[in-house]
């Protein structure tokens, strides 16, 4: 090149600093004086558009740019920017590209903007924006605006008014002929006739033919000569490695010498030391030589051992020298055995003395003697201790005498070696150097002859090394050949690479057209489905009309809509009485929550235990009854009245049906089981009416205090909210949680792929610089491939899928009751996905491994030489034809063995093989086993972790709950309720005419989920609630799926549904209960004929005999009282249920005239007794119905209607007599109530009654005589 980049930067001067010129700008620029291109030069090898490339200077080129003779075009940029505009030719992207850019001007315009202003205008702009941008960037004239890098513009707007100026009044494609030489510049060419064309083309074949010969002979010489430096090199560099080898090996066997003999100088210091004399082993060196290795020398080494004092025995200590040891036992006497100390005269004691001195002296010497025989003993093994270390120290002396002998004489044939290959080698080269100067000499007679013993004694020298040389040789030429074959198979792959690499980019674009396109229109449909998603959810039946008018609209069914199919909710299996099931659910329900604070048993807790104390009708039942039955006779719960105050008096075994009746007639409730209790006796009440009757009582318990159960409830509905409060502020911490996380792994990406963009831009780059730095050098390179340039775009598109499930956690927001709130499912970790989408991308990109082709073994055939095949030879050669027959039977066996093993090794081979592939096929079903146990095991895990978490939510419900809630209702208003009544093995469906239906199988919940719509809002709300619970309500399947396969037990598991008609008894709870009913009426009108009875004797006047009335009364008196004893004796005797209500009544109209008399004035008195013996008819003023009764107004013996009556305790506390009716309504109700067709139990609480009211006016008239 004549100029560089940077002295054409230099003229072009200083940019404006007003204009705040792109700083790639000038980079470009020069680059595209240097290249000269109007596309890309790594685009475009060849010169389309733009002018050719720049020649070196006096070439010639008038276009080239950045030469000598271009100075006056260089000097002004409008030069530059109207030769550039005028090269453009019309069609081309750059001419679009230009004329868009100088009609915006200084503003500039985005991709976009050009690719839609284009294809108004009908203009071309390549492919797609990717090429379009690829176009802007690779052209200098065109750069990015600073203020706005988003947008393009021409450079010349940026570098002042006059380049601005020119850029306007460039004309784009003015030059329509292009860059080029002017045709017709060379010289004409002279026209040749046939003759002479024939003749020029034989000498050009005579000349090539020669040149060929030459060129073949001299090849060939090149090549014998190369072979033999080839084997003269070989063999030179082979004898050099032996010489080499030969003197390591010595090197090595000198340091061994070395080695041995430091050896022997140590074993000998050793022995020495031990006590052995330098002759002693010099003696026995000697005599290892004479006799040989493997030979010892015994006699040398004992006299070395007893030398040393170590020999068997050995010297040893006397046992005076012995028993002179410090340890050796002593010989003095005690001081009592020394001198005798007793009395002289008793010669019996001085020889006992002298008797135990003997034995002293005796029992020493023993001990001196053991002690002898001990330490000769372990001298001796001393001694013999000593002199085997004595004798290991020798023969590790002569071991390694052995050794260096042995060492000395490997070092000396080191020596020889070496010194015969030095010899060798010497005479090779000296062979090697005539043969060399030989060979440049011409070949003649003599010299041949020369050269062919120089061959003989090379041969001789080396011998199998020259033919090992040889074959070297050849097998490299061998080598060489297949290498030129193999890079001409290459060439020839290359050429076959590359067409099917451009077929296969051809296809790339065209899928990646495809794939742009099936992306733009996965966003458009994700698009609108996230905009039609936002109207939902709504109204169930408002989705159904609109999802069955599209179905209608698009003639396909409603199961068939996408995504999201509308699909028929399965039918579930219709419960025979199920209302009844429903109510012991209810009342089992109740029992769960209260039932520990009512007393009542544990076993009420589910639906069936509460069926079966109901369907049993017994004693439970009755003390159900009564658990029931005392919270609601609270004045909290049935009201402060007078006749509550007395069913709570009097309630009993004998009068708790008529209470329970009363109280359920007096709030209105209890449906059938009112009626029923008036009619019948309790005990043939059927199950319905008994649980209506209960779950009435239920419902007015729950307004109890004294039994605690209205606190409770406002206890428990205290800690709902604040669960419920806890629960949300939960999931909006677990939400901001989840969004920090979600916009960490947001950066995250973000900044990967930048990164990877960057690192692709920097690759292009290079790539690009390759490109121009190979043809600058006039090399040729191959097409750049587009594929990378489309990466960028995957930023908006992952960006763009990022936003795909933006609302999808508002389907777990929490709603309005505690039970409706959804736990956020917890997202995969975004290191995962990254990680899951790279793989997936290698795997793409990843191409598919080739197969080996393994060639087929050749079958051997196991055939007969030919010449063994039939006798050729004289037939009368008896001695070779029993030659031929002994080869041919030898033959022949050894064929016959060698195909025996060829077939056994082929049989053990399929073994193998059949073996191998049996154990590969296990370890395969192995793996999947175990993947498929890991799976399950994961699952199971998985499972467990849920239904732990769904079982601690449920336990905090079940702890602040009072009664079981539905989940919810579907599009046909269907409510579903479970877990109710102790059941969860089972989904239960109310419709709305209040019939009950049943899912008892995982299959049919797993429909209906598929079923339930989550654009529908109660359908949405269902399909969450069961989805919650879903785990626990699978395991309760699989718990019961054993007894559901059994038929006899699904049987007796539906049937159980209704109620199984309860089998006769012979002596009924029904029929006791009645006797006992009728026994306490007999019971309460006995204790008010004694009352009674009393009651006339404290009317009695006391006896006169001047006073006749006194004496009549007294004779009235004794009658009554009669009277009343004879009542008492009938209601005693009576049996029949008729019988009792007859006398129940009698009773009442006598205890009602008794009170008529005790309320009577004087006068009234005296007239009636007048007019009684005058045998006459008393008639009072006023009717007897109308005496002491305010009015007969049936709402005045409610408590809040009529204060001024006195209460039960103030009429027992005051002692006044008080009538036993307050109203002519309570005394008309009472003998209304009392009825031949009344139960017993009836009968009972009215005589109960009558007692209650009775009791207190015969006790008071008793107390107060008048």
């Amino acid at each position: 090149m004549s100029e560089t980049p940077s002295g054409v930067i230099a003229q072009q001067g200083p940019l404006p600093m007003e204009e705040d010129a792109d700083a790639a700008a000038p980079v470009k620029r020069a680059a595209d004086e240097v290249v000269g291109d109007d596309e890309p030069s790594a685009k475009k090898p060849k010169q389309e558009d733009g002018p050719d490339p720049v020649k070196p200077a006096g070439e010639g080129d008038d276009d080239g740019l950045g030469t000598d003779d271009d100075d006056d075009d260089d000097d002004e940029p409008k030069d530059d920017i109207k030769r550039f505009a005028a090269r453009l030719r019309p069609g081309t992207l750059k001419h679009t590209c230009f004329v868009l850019l100088q009609r915006a001007g200084r503003d500039g315009m985005e991709t976009n903007a050009m690719l839609e202003t284009a294809e108004k205008e009908g203009l071309y702009v390549g492919k797609n924006r990717n090429v379009l941008t690829t176009t802007l960037s690779h052209e200098p004239w065109f750069v990015h605006k600073p203020d706005v890098k988003s947008h393009w513009c021409i450079r010349s707007f940026l570098e002042g008014p006059e380049a601005t100026e020119a850029c306007l009044a460039a004309k784009p494609g003015s030059e329509p002929a292009g860059p080029g030489r002017a045709k017709g510049s060379g010289k004409p060419r002279k026209t040749l006739t046939a003759e002479e064309k024939m003749a020029q083309a034989a000498e050009k074949a005579k000349k090539a033919t020669e040149k060929a010969a030459q060129s073949a002979a001299s090849t060939a010489a090149k090549v014998q000569a190369k072979i033999e430096a080839k084997i003269h090199a070989q063999l030179t560099k082979g004898n050099d490695d032996r010489l080499k080898k030969a003197a390591k090996q010595l090197a090595a066997e000198t340091a061994n010498v070395a080695k041995h003999q430091t050896a022997l100088e140590a074993a000998e210091a050793k022995a020495v030391a031990a006590g052995v004399a330098k002759e002693d082993l010099e003696k026995c060196a000697e005599e290892t030589n004479k006799k040989g290795a493997k030979a010892k020398p015994a006699k040398a080494i004992a006299a070395a051992k007893a030398n040393a004092g170590a020999g068997p025995g050995g010297p040893g200590k006397s046992a005076t020298e012995i028993l002179k040891e410090p340890g050796a036992p002593s010989t003095e006497l005690p001081e009592r055995l020394t001198i005798y100390t007793g009395d002289q005269g008793d010669r019996h004691k001085l020889m006992a003395w002298k008797k135990e001195v003997d034995k002293f002296k005796e029992k020493i010497e023993r001990e001196r003697d053991a002690y002898v025989q001990k330490r000769r003993k372990q001298l001796r093994a001393e001694n013999a201790k000593e002199g085997a270390a004595t004798g290991k120290l020798i023969a590790d002396y002569i071991k390694c005498f052995e050794n260096l002998e042995k060492a000395k004489i490997n070092h000396f044939k080191a020596e020889e070696i070496l010194r015969h290959l030095k010899e060798k080698s010497e005479l090779l080269k000296e062979t090697l150097h005539m043969k060399a100067e030989l060979a440049k000499e011409k070949l003649d007679a003599k010299n041949a002859k020369a050269m062919a013993k120089l061959e003989a004694k090379l041969a001789k020298l080396e011998g199998e090394k020259m033919d090992e040389a040889k074959a070297a040789i050849e097998k490299e030429r061998i080598k060489e050949m297949a290498k030129a074959e193999r890079e001409a198979q290459r060439k020839a792959e290359k050429a076959e690479r590359d067409r099917v690499k451009e077929e296969e980019k051809a296809a790339r674009a065209a899928a990646r057209e495809a794939e742009f396109a099936a992306r733009r229109k996965q966003k458009e449909d994700a698009k609108k489905a996230r905009q039609r998603e936002l109207k939902y959810p709504i109204d169930d039946d408002a989705l159904r009309t609109e999802l069955l008018a599209e179905a209608a609209e698009k003639g396909i069914k409603p199961e068939e809509l996408t995504p999201h199919p509308y699909r028929e909710l399965p039918k579930p299996t219709p419960i025979a009485d199920g209302a009844l099931v429903a109510d012991e659910a209810a009342l089992a329900d109740f029992f769960e929550v209260f039932g520990e604070t009512l007393g009542v048993s544990a076993t009420l807790n589910t639906a069936e235990g509460v069926r079966k104390v109901i369907v049993g009708c017994g004693k439970e039942l009755m003390d159900l009854y009564g658990c029931l039955l005392r919270p609601t006779l609270e004045v909290s719960v049935v009201g402060k009245s007078r006749n509550a105050a007395r069913w709570k008096r009097i309630l009993s075994d004998a009068t708790w049906p008529e209470v329970v009746r009363q109280v359920l007639k007096r709030k209105k409730c209890g449906k059938t089981g009112v009626e029923a209790l008036g009619k019948r006796p309790w005990g043939d009440l059927s199950p319905g009416e008994h649980t209506h009757a209960l779950l009435a009582l239920s419902d007015l318990c729950l307004n109890s205090v004294e039994y605690q159960i209205k606190p409770m409830i406002d206890t428990r509905m205290a800690a709902a909210h604040k669960l419920k409060s806890q629960r949300i502020n939960d999931y909006i911490a677990d939400c901001q949680r989840r969004k920090a996380i979600e916009n960490k792994a947001k950066e995250k990406r973000k900044a990967i792929r930048a990164k990877k963009a960057a690192e692709r831009r920097a690759e292009r780059e290079a790539k690009k610089a390759a490109r121009e730095a190979a043809l600058a050098a006039g090399q040729k390179v191959e097409d750049e491939d587009d594929d990378d340039e489309d990466d960028d775009d995957d930023e908006s598109d992952e960006e763009g899928d990022g936003n795909m499930d933006m609302d999808a956690d508002m389907d777990d927001a929490p709603d309005v009751d505690v039970k409706e709130e959804d736990e956020p499912e917890p997202e995969p970790a975004e290191e995962e996905k990254t990680k899951a989408k790279a793989a997936k991308k290698a795997e793409l990109k990843k191409e598919p491994k080739k197969e080996v082709k393994k060639e087929p073994e050749v079958e051997p055939t196991f055939e007969l030489p030919a010449h063994l095949v039939a006798y050729d030879g004289h037939p009368d050669d008896r001695k070779a034809l029993m030659a031929w027959r002994a080869e041919h039977n030898r033959v022949s066996q050894q064929l016959e063995n060698a195909r025996r093993e060829y077939e056994k090794k082929k049989r053990s081979e399929a073994r193998k093989i059949l073996e191998r592939e049996k154990m590969e096929r296990m370890r395969k079903e192995e793996e999947e086993e175990q993947k498929r146990l890991e799976a399950e095991r994961l699952e199971k895990a998985k499972e467990m972790e849920a239904r732990k978490k769904e079982e601690k939510r449920m336990k905090e419900d079940a702890d602040v709950a009072v009664r079981v809630r539905p989940l919810g209702q579907d599009r046909d208003r269907n409510t579903y309720w479970w877990d109710i009544g102790g059941v969860k093995a089972a989904l239960y469906v109310e419709d709305i005419n209040g019939k009950w239906f049943v899912y008892t199988t995982r299959q049919e919940v797993k429909d209906l989920m598929d079923a339930l719509h989550h654009w529908g809002v109660r359908e949405r709300k269902l399909k969450q609630e069961l989805k919650r619970r879903i785990h626990t309500i699978n395991a309760q399947f699989r718990r019961e799926a054993p007894e559901r396969e059994d038929a006899a037990a699904d049987a007796a598991r539906r049937a159980a549904s209704g109620y199984p008609k309860r089998e006769p008894r012979e002596c009924s709870a029904a029929a006791t209960g009645e006797n006992d009913a009728l026994a306490a009426a007999r019971r309460f009108m006995e204790a008010l004929c004694t009352y009674a009875e009393a009651a006339v004797g404290a009317r009695r006047p006391k006896k006169s005999a001047e006073d006749p009335a006194a004496a009549a009364t007294d004779t009235q008196s004794d009658a009554d009282a009669q009277h009343w004893r004879a009542f008492k004796g009938r209601a005693c005797a009576a049996e029949a249920h008729q019988d009792v209500a007859h006398l129940l009544l009698e009773l009442e109209d006598a205890l009602y005239a008794m009170q008529k008399i005790e309320f009577m004035s004087a006068e009234e008195m005296e007239a009636r007794a007048a007019a009684k013996e005058a045998g006459e008819d008393y008639e009072s003023e006023e009717s007897d119905a109308d005496d002491d009764f305010d009015d007969d107004d049936e709402d005045l013996w409610e408590e809040e209607n009529q204060p001024f009556h006195e209460s039960y305790e103030d009429k027992i506390r005051t002692g006044m007599i008080y009538p036993i009716w307050d109203t002519h309504f309570e005394r008309r109700t009472w003998r209304e109530a009392v009825s031949e067709r009344s139960p017993a139990t009836a009968l009972a609480f009215q005589a109960a009654c009558l007692e209650d009211c009775a009791a207190i006016f015969l006790k008071a008239v008793a107390r107060h005589p008048r």
